[in-house]
């Protein structure tokens, strides 16, 4: 099993793990009854896995991206003779916190699409193409906003790639694989799937119709389907799920009429 701790700690991140103790518990017995293929002892990630990893890269992608926006921002404000007196000490800040930032997103990308390979519930692939298509996307976000010079081509290829994982990753959480089952419409990590590859259309691609029209639909289809998940114990994941996509439309459309005035 990937030792989760270790990842961590090279990090540098610290999680307080205690909040979410007892969500995390519950996810992993629902789990053990949602698949019947769940094999604890065979599964390279478990539910406590899963949320460690995806809190520790988001935790520390964003840190990571804070400080490098921060002196893009300041470098970009400088007057000539304010960066001859500086000389190269903020773009040395910035190319610092950027560079660990395609580490990390390439260290990750890997790392999640070498464990999807091997044996694991339906739940984890789903959850580890969805990592590698993040970590794709995050990757071509810094580079492009970030990186002075880079390669087209290889920009290219990595929109291509972190689309290829989006759309396994909703492949699987729709069914379309033979032995699983889809998930439900108002699933938790089914939302998250959808949601990202919207944001993936809207920021990577440019496709702001289509991904208007992604969150809308699924949108619709959880809020459809939410009355049957009351009772689980992911019932409020989910909410907290349909309330991002209504601000993520809300947010999305009124940009559009900004953008037509």
């Amino acid at each position: 099993m990937l030792n989760i701790a270790k990842l961590i700690l090279e990090n540098r991140i610290i999680i307080n793990t205690s909040l979410q103790r007892e969500t995390i518990t519950q996810r992993q017995a629902e789990e053990e009854e949602d698949d019947p293929k769940y094999e604890e002892d065979d599964d390279q990630f478990n539910a406590t896995d899963r949320v460690l990893l995806q809190s520790a890269f988001t935790l520390y992608y964003n840190q990571l991206r804070d400080k490098a926006d921060f002196y893009r921002s300041v470098e970009k404000a400088m007057t000539f003779s304010q960066m001859m007196e500086r000389g190269s000490e903020i773009p040395q800040f910035k190319n610092k916190h950027t560079g660990k930032i395609l580490e990390l997103c390439t260290s990750i990308a890997k790392l999640a699409e070498t464990y999807s390979k091997q044996q694991c519930t339906h739940l984890t692939r789903i959850f580890l193409n969805k990592l590698t298509a993040d970590a794709k996307r995050f990757l071509i976000s810094s580079t492009v906003n970030l990186v002075d010079h880079f390669d087209e081509a290889d920009i290219e290829i990595q929109t291509e790639e972190s689309l290829s994982f989006y759309e396994e990753a909703i492949r699987l959480a729709d069914g379309e694989e033979q032995g699983f089952g889809a998930l439900r419409k108002c699933n938790a990590l089914r939302l998250q799937v959808y949601n990202n590859y919207a944001v993936f259309k809207r920021e990577i691609q440019g496709k702001k119709q289509e991904s208007l029209q992604v969150v809308r639909q699924t949108l619709k289809e959880a809020e459809g389907d939410l009355e049957n998940e009351k009772n689980s114990v992911r019932f409020d994941e989910s909410k907290r799920m349909i309330q991002l996509l209504r601000e993520n439309i809300q947010a999305w459309e009124s940009d559009e009429k900004d953008q037509e005035q």
